[in-house]
Formats: C-alpha cells, sequence, structure tokens
C-alpha cells in the first residue's frame, strides 16, 4: 500500500471507530449547535497555536487538523441531506433506508471522492500560512450563520466547507513535512 492509501485508509479507521463509539452525537442537535461547535472548537484550537500557544501533549496540530478534515467531510455529508443538488456536485449516491450523513458509508464515498494527494506531495504551504489559511476559511464558513448570511444555501454553505476541507488538507501535508514523527505516529495509531 502506498503512502496516499495508507494516509486515507488511516482517515476512514479514525472515523470507523469514532463513528462506532458516538454515532451521530455530531450532528444530534443540528448545523449551528452541533456540526459548527465541533467544527469551531478545532478551529479555535489551530488559532491558539497558531498564535504561539504550545500543542496539548493529548493532541497533536496534526491530529487536530485531522479532526477538523473528518468533520469537515461530515459535514459536506449532512449538507448533501439537505440538498439534493449538493449530493450531485459531490458525487454522491444516496443510500436506500439512511441519510448519507448517517453511519459511515456517506463518509467512505465521500473520502473516496476526496483528493489528498497535497498530504503527501511536496506542500504548497509552511505550516503557519496553512493553519492561517484554514482559520480564514472557518471565517468565512461562520458568516454564513451571521446577519449578512442568514440566508446563506447548503450549497454556499456547502462551498465553504470544500474550501475549509482542501485547507485541512494543506496543513495536513504542511504538518507531515515540519513534524514527521506526529504524522508516522498517526499512520501507526490508525492504518492497517
Amino acid at each position: 500500500m502506498n503512502e496516499l492509501d495508507r494516509f486515507t485508509d488511516a482517515i476512514r479507521q479514525l472515523h470507523q471507530q469514532k463513528s462506532t463509539a458516538y454515532g451521530n452525537a455530531w450532528k444530534r442537535r443540528g448545523e449551528q449547535i452541533s456540526i459548527m461547535a465541533n467544527l469551531a472548537r478545532k478551529a479555535d484550537r489551530l488559532e491558539t497555536i497558531a498564535s504561539g500557544s504550545p500543542a496539548s501533549q493529548d493532541e497533536t496540530t496534526l491530529d487536530t487538523t485531522i479532526d477538523l478534515l473528518v468533520y469537515s467531510l461530515k459535514y459536506l455529508t449532512y449538507l448533501a441531506d439537505q440538498d439534493t443538488a449538493v449530493a450531485v456536485s459531490l458525487g454522491l449516491t444516496a443510500i436506500p433506508g439512511h441519510g448519507l450523513s448517517d453511519g459511515t458509508t456517506g463518509f467512505e464515498q465521500l473520502l473516496a471522492r476526496t483528493s489528498l494527494s497535497a498530504v503527501v506531495d511536496e506542500p504548497a504551504f509552511e505550516a503557519a500560512p496553512a493553519a492561517t489559511l484554514v482559520i480564514q476559511r472557518f471565517a468565512e464558513l461562520q458568516a454564513c450563520f451571521g446577519p449578512v448570511g442568514a440566508d446563506a444555501a447548503a450549497t454556499v454553505r456547502s462551498a465553504h466547507v470544500s474550501r475549509l476541507l482542501e485547507a485541512c488538507i494543506a496543513l495536513a501535508g504542511a504538518l507531515r513535512h515540519q513534524d514527521p514523527l506526529s504524522y508516522q505516529r498517526f499512520l501507526s495509531a490508525w492504518a492497517d
């Protein structure tokens, strides 16, 4: 198995284990209370680290980035459940009797369609500017819920989440280059 396949498999394994442990808790209280709160917690942690605070011993910067990447993929499946135009644009196929955001099937469909090659390629950014881009992309998404963006359609929110996802992938690649030990630990912990 090549490195990109190992990384993708590690993401899939991580998601499967967390999905088994937590079920649909990530979306139980809806988009603004549950989903955005999960993303905000991870984006805030990256912002704190970017401002000079050390990463915690329990969670590396890469771990936080990967969690945000996973939540972004999950959020896209949720938006695909809300609007078939989002599902079509993402190339997702409905699951009879289940929402795309339920369980792991929709997530795995989307993961298979998502290019993660920027993680294993030569990084386009250093980690600090990549983290700044993630924080900026989250702020743009968050604006969909303020007074100006209160009417943002699922397709608009999906475009913002897709840009956040791309920024997370770029940051994961920068961190792989900057902190190869954390990257190898992640692969060892999750990839078969």
